[in-house]
């Protein structure tokens, strides 16, 4: 969801003061040494992003890991050596929390898809976010299908799984935290999401309770007794009516 804001060459410091100096809501990213101007995104795109994002916000509160949305940016060196500057639409990290703009050590990266960058997105961008050694998890979730690519850090190396139904379930094992797809694209209005449609109920993240209370094996800091807590959302529907009879036809009370 990007597009060619000029033909320049910078360095992070250089991109980072062209961001200071731009214009007022413009995002930008820094691949390969070059600025990207982000295109607005659409409501199919945030729902998927927010979908994502709250619940992975309400279960690492709950274990003091921090969960941002949409706009921390992400760089591979403190040092703000390298070429590229991404931000991505969700980020889980853990450590201490700090006043910077960027960080370096995410665990789990979501990226929701758009077909103007999907090469991108797929190609270079998530090379970069697997090089990162903190990073467990890589998250794609394409916005005009359901359809979820699951990239996992193992022993010697990366595995990816793909998710295509509502039943799929998308496990974060380096967070204990899971996710049905019918959860992930609830409220998101293509046809080939079957068997969502607006207003139908969705079930939330959840806690892995075999490995709740395990040590972070990113940071090494305790989960808390809070982690085996599963979370759950509840969706109020009014109470369905029965009809009486009357003298002048059918009429409806509780």
């Amino acid at each position: 969801m990007t597009e060619a804001a000029e033909k320049l060459e910078m360095t992070i410091p250089e991109f980072d003061a062209f961001v200071e100096s731009g214009a007022e809501g413009k995002n930008f990213e820094l691949f390969d040494g070059t600025p990207l101007l982000m295109s607005n995104p659409s409501e199919t795109h945030e729902q998927i992003a927010s979908n994502i994002g709250a619940n992975l916000k309400l279960a690492m509160d709950k274990r003091d890991r921090r969960t941002y949305q949409g706009g921390i940016m992400v760089q591979a060196w403190a040092n703000s050596a390298g070429r590229d500057k991404f931000r991505p639409d969700v980020v889980v990290r853990c450590g201490p929390s700090g006043n910077n703009t960027f960080i370096t050590d995410p665990i789990v990266v979501v990226e929701v898809l758009s077909p103007s960058a999907i090469d991108r997105d797929r190609g270079p961008k998530l090379e970069f976010y697997r090089n990162l050694p903190t990073v467990q998890h890589v998250v794609l979730a394409y916005a005009d299908q359901m359809r979820i690519e699951h990239y996992f850090r193992v022993e010697n190396g990366w595995e990816m799984k793909v998710l295509p139904t509502p039943e799929s379930i998308l496990e974060l094992d380096a967070v204990e935290f899971s996710m049905d797809l019918e959860a992930i694209y609830f409220d998101v209005p293509f046809e080939e999401a079957p068997g969502l449609g607006r207003g139908q109920g969705a079930s939330a993240g959840r806690f892995d309770r075999r490995t709740a209370g395990r040590p972070c094996i990113v940071c090494g800091s305790p989960r808390g007794a809070a982690a085996a807590r599963p979370l759950q959302h509840k969706i109020d529907r009014p109470a369905k009516q029965k009809p009486r009879r009357s003298r002048r036809g059918f009429s409806f009370s509780d």
